[in-house]
């Protein structure tokens, strides 16, 4: 007594793998029966939203889980007609999901993954007022502080960010700021030279 998964995989190559599952009773005989029916190509592509593949994420076409290659393709062949639902993800990536009509024809289907992005908001002063104009840099992207001793990177994958801060009659600041599994705010108070 149980239940028990079943797959059929006819010679014919030009046909779909089936699979199923069935529940039997103790002393039972349940007979399943099956059309072998042609078999459809499957392939759902995962890139990122600069269109550049994603090797190494993971999909799962209904109950069928593979890895992307180099070029981010799971290749799902010998699959019968039907609707498939299924899920993308990958460490540092937006899971993804949809589904896929499969009829008369193999199907492509192109999965963008949105990489996890944060912001990291920084607040300048020089001890009791906000700093405007202050020039933050990470990497090779400056922002000026706003009225408010304001400036925000947005758009940033977790990592850890060095910064330098200039602003003419004050000492340069420099230091780093982590991102994890959040947005960060980061208080630098500038020094009069």
């Amino acid at each position: 007594a149980g239940t028990y998964n079943w797959i059929i995989t006819p010679a014919n190559v030009a046909k779909a793998i089936l699979r199923g599952s069935v529940t039997v009773g103790a002393n039972e005989v349940v007979p399943v029966y099956c059309d072998v029916v042609d078999a459809r190509k499957i392939e759902i592509f995962t890139i990122d939203k600069n269109s550049n593949p994603i090797e190494s994420a993971t999909v799962t076409l209904g109950d069928i889980t593979l890895s992307t290659d180099a070029s981010g393709d799971a290749i799902y062949n010998r699959m019968p007609a039907g609707t498939y639902t299924y899920t993308a993800t990958k460490a540092g990536y937006i899971d993804a999901s949809g589904s896929i009509d499969v009829n008369t024809a193999d199907v492509i289907e192109i999965v963008t993954l949105q990489t996890i992005e944060y912001s990291i908001t920084f607040n300048v002063t020089d001890g009791t007022s906000a700093i405007e104009g202050a020039a933050i840099t990470i990497g090779s992207t400056t922002i000026n502080t706003d009225t408010q001793g304001v400036a925000v990177f947005e758009g940033l994958i977790p990592a850890a960010y060095d910064y330098t801060i200039v602003k003419a009659g004050y000492d340069n600041a420099t230091g780093s700021v982590t991102l994890t599994n959040s947005n960060e705010a980061k208080n630098v108070t500038m020094v009069l030279t």
